[in-house]
């Protein structure tokens, strides 16, 4: 049976289209070896299938955490390869949405699976009890829907669909599987068309635009309208349109009207004039480069529904959006709920908008869901929706007779429409809140900087609070009074938080004020105060564990580096950029990628082939795009851990964190650092010249990495071994040698302007 951890087996993906080979990527990913199948081709028979590989292979974003991860799947066909399936522990159905089709797979599954086999069908809306009938009573204990978001590796929404034939011990593992192993979040919807994803979403999307049209609004005005502003993406609803394909809105939309002959929006899924108009043209959105935006050149234009014409976009903020933007999310739906007859379209649009958004939900939501939860969920999992259809509702209606969410006494319940009641919302120990944790008094100590937070087990945790998680003094020091703290009550640290990234890196806006006043003692102390706080953190008497995801970057990969542990998320973009803005990673980060070179254990046969490896990574950075790619980077051990799911992400490093401190951790003791002087000095100048000579790098790429070569050569003229604090010393003095050049500071000042790095 498929349950918990499990991080090897076999899966047969049927169907090699787009979701087929994003399914097959993401098994891929947890450790799975998967057969991709489709049908045989007249000569090259697992054609098909090995296009789809090669497709995901060039994928970008990445599907695969790793490249070589594609070696985990194999190409085949459905007839060659049937044999396959009888030794699969799970067959994915992921052919086109057509159910004369996908039975007739079925079919195969069931007269080819081996006894225990677990089978799903990938549909975004069929019958999946229409799919079951004439199937083996075995079959049909075995089989259920689990419906994927495209793409599978980051859109965690899986609803999974069981049919009342289905055996309830074999969802319940199988959840449990894609929650930890998979990473995703599990909804469960009903049987029904679309479920709840496709149905509330292609419903929404479409009376969007059709009520864009209505008011007069422009493609920009809405986008500007339906994004963050009511706690939603950027990509609001005519980006997200032309991001999907307006040709499968279209269809799915048509799909919908024909199966949903009742449906209260059913005459709203037709399309809009304008998109009729693009789809007529072949103007399919962001895969043919024209949809309801376009790029021209270095700017973006927009189709225009009166002239039915591009022009550019218009970027300057309406004056009802920037007096929103200044509110919170519940203040904002307060004043849009008041809005039916104000004088602004703007206003009359949203509340238009969301009022009948609502309507929708309470008629259609206890058709396709047990309750107001699992739909919230779904769009908030699904679509990164703030808040879900239900929440939005009672912050609208406040004095709604009969709310979705009632508090009673301490706990928050929600509406059952299958049990017609309140339900406690469940705790889940295995989904830290660290906003509820504080909601229940678990805060230690708070500064604008940061708090520590009582997770349980005599763990607690430090969340930073500035910008991006930004260091800055006043967050070294407030780091500096946890460890004191820690260490005196005996406890284990996590250092983690719940915000879109870990740690940005350094405050660079304070590196530019102390370079252009030329406060070099200032820079150097700040760098200093830093250095000491890491240091205190690799040598604490108490186990740290960091738990990194998103953004990793700079002091925020420096620090995760001095961690007794990491566990990391999946996504994670972690590295040390910094030598593109003119530095040298100067938090002990040079040093600590040094430690680990040159440990014995890791080391190579020619000690200086790996530390040339290690400049060549640090002078010409890339940033990871997985938990997978840190690893074989350097930046993680083969000690830390990777967590699929970063909702699970903090209970998993609280655990760790335990089970440290219940095995007396004992702290690690400083060791000399090899280092091999001239040696390595000329070694690395030669590699600098090489890189100039091949364009991989700038002139004044090469003036930093001579810096930064400093620290990895120590300095010295001979081999010896050095002391931490010496070459924490080079960093600094590295550093600050480094920022003392005009094109350094034009790196830094372009960055903080326009967010990119400036190759000069």
């Amino acid at each position: 049976m498929i349950d918990g951890s499990k991080t090897t087996g076999m899966a047969v993906v049927l169907g090699a289209g787009t979701m087929g080979g994003g399914i097959a990527a993401q098994l891929a990913n947890a450790g799975w070896t998967v057969w991709l199948l489709d049908l045989p081709s007249p000569q090259q028979r697992n054609r098909l299938a090995e296009e789809r590989l090669r497709r995901l292979q060039n994928a970008r974003p990445p599907l695969l955490a790793l490249p070589e991860y594609a070696e985990r799947i194999h190409a085949g066909n459905i007839e060659d390869d049937i044999r396959r399936l009888k030794e699969a522990d799970w067959i994915v159905e992921a052919v086109i949405e057509d159910l004369q089709t996908k039975r007739h797979v079925l079919a195969l599954a069931d007269e080819n699976a081996g006894v225990q086999t677990l089978i799903t069908s990938n549909t975004s809306g069929l019958s999946l009890h229409a799919m079951s009938e004439g199937r083996s009573q075995s079959f049909r204990a075995r089989f259920f829907g689990t419906h994927f978001l495209n793409p599978p590796r980051y859109l965690k929404l899986l609803e999974v669909i069981p049919l009342s034939t289905t055996d309830p011990n074999l969802v319940a593992g199988f959840t449990r599987f894609a929650e930890q192993t998979l990473g995703h979040r599990v909804a469960f919807a009903r049987d029904t068309p679309g479920f709840i994803s496709t149905r509330l979403w292609i419903a929404h999307l479409l009376e969007t635009m059709h009520l864009a049209e209505e008011f007069g609004l422009s493609v920009e005005t809405v986008d500007s309208l339906t994004g963050p502003l009511i706690g939603r993406p950027r990509s609001a609803t005519f980006r997200m349109a032309d991001i999907v394909g307006l040709d499968i809105v279209a269809a799915v939309a048509q799909h919908q009207y024909e199966l949903l002959p009742n449906d209260p929006k059913r005459s709203l899924l037709t399309p809009p004039k304008a998109l009729r108009y693009l789809l007529e043209r072949g103007l399919l959105g962001e895969k043919g480069g024209s949809g309801f935006y376009r790029r021209q050149n270095d700017h973006i234009e927009v189709f225009d529904f009166l002239t039915q014409t591009y022009r550019p976009r218009q970027t300057e903020p309406l004056p009802f959006v920037a007096h929103l933007q200044t509110l919170p999310l519940p203040e904002r739906l307060a004043l849009i709920a008041q809005a039916a007859s104000a004088p602004s379209p703007e206003a009359r649009f949203l509340h238009t908008l969301l009022f009948r958004f609502a309507d929708y939900v309470a008629s259609v939501g206890p058709e396709i869901a047990d309750d107001i939860l699992t739909i919230d969920r779904v769009m908030q999992w699904g679509f990164q929706w703030e808040l879900g259809p239900g929440a939005m509702a009672d912050l609208l209606q406040p004095q709604r007779e009969r709310p979705y969410y009632r508090s009673i006494g301490h706990r928050r319940t929600y509406l059952s429409f299958a049990e017609d009641r309140y339900l406690p919302i469940p705790k889940e120990p295995e989904y830290l809140c660290l906003s509820e944790r504080k909601q229940e008094g678990g805060t230690l100590l708070a500064e604008a900087s940061a708090s520590l937070i009582a997770l349980d087990d005599d763990v607690v945790c430090l969340e930073f609070h500035t910008k991006m998680n930004t260091f800055e003094p006043a967050l070294v020091r407030f780091i500096e009074q946890v460890c004191n703290l820690v260490e005196k009550e005996g406890w284990a640290l996590v250092i983690g938080n719940q915000a879109p990234h870990f740690s940005a890196g350094y405050n660079l806006h304070l590196f530019l004020e102390a370079i252009e006043a030329k406060k070099w003692q200032a820079l150097d102390a700040m760098l200093k105060e830093l250095q000491f706080v890491f240091l205190r953190l690799k040598y604490a008497s108490f186990p740290t564990v960091a738990a990194p995801h998103g953004y990793t970057l700079g002091a925020g990969c420096e620090g995760t580096l001095h961690c007794t542990h990491v566990q990391a998320a999946r996504e994670l973009a972690m590295g040390l950029p910094e030598v593109r803005v003119g530095l040298i990673p100067a938090g002990g980060g040079t040093k600590e990628m040094l430690v680990r070179t040159m440990n014995p254990l890791e080391q190579q046969a020619d000690p200086l082939d790996a530390l040339e490896n290690l400049f060549k990574r640090l002078t010409i950075p890339s940033i990871s795009t997985s938990a997978d790619e840190a690893r074989k980077n350097g930046f993680l051990r083969p000690t830390d851990g990777l967590t699929p799911n970063a909702d699970r992400l903090l209970y998993e490093a609280k655990c760790h964190a335990k089970r440290l401190r219940e095995e007396n951790y004992r702290p690690l003791s400083p060791h000399p650092i090899p280092t091999f002087g001239r040696a390595a000095k000329e070694r690395l100048h030669r590699a600098l010249e090489q890189w100039l000579s091949e364009g991989l790098i700038t002139e004044h790429d090469g003036f930093v990495a001579a810096q930064l070569a400093r620290v990895l050569y120590g300095d010295a003229e001979t081999q010896r071994s050095c002391t931490e604090e010496a070459l924490l010393q080079i960093e600094r003095e590295a550093f600050i040698a480094a920022a003392k050049h005009p094109k350094s500071l034009e790196r830094i000042r372009h960055v903080l302007t326009t967010g990119k790095h400036l190759r000069n």
